[in-house]
């Protein structure tokens, strides 16, 4: 079973699919559980020089890899119903994407 943490960090996941590299937190722990170091650093170098970059297909594998299909976010749920975008929105660092996301995925049933 999931804890907030990790119902968080599927929401990020998802959105990174979904949004590409934009939608990677700031968060050295989470960029290195799932080996976007080097991505991440490279975008951050070419946008100082005013370079787009994709997200390489073996990235986008290995984020596939990592999400649950079957997460239904009953946490993240629960405090949508308990405090409104508010308290989803505080849990999900306070990013819009990732709220989206997380609507989304209630909507959809995953």
């Amino acid at each position: 079973m999931m804890d907030m943490r990790d119902e968080v960090e599927q929401i990020i996941l998802r959105s990174i699919l979904k949004d590409g590299l934009d939608a990677v937190p700031q968060d050295y722990l989470f960029i290195t559980k799932y080996d976007l170091k080097q991505i991440y650093f490279s975008k951050i170098e070419f946008s100082m020089h005013g370079i787009e970059i994709d997200i390489k297909s073996s990235t986008l594998e290995k984020l596939k890899k990592a999400i649950i299909e079957d997460a239904s976010f009953p946490l993240l749920h629960d405090e949508y119903k308990k405090s409104g975008k508010s308290g989803v929105m505080q849990k999900l660092h306070n990013n819009e994407t990732y709220y989206k996301t997380f609507l989304k995925c209630i909507r959809n049933g995953k």
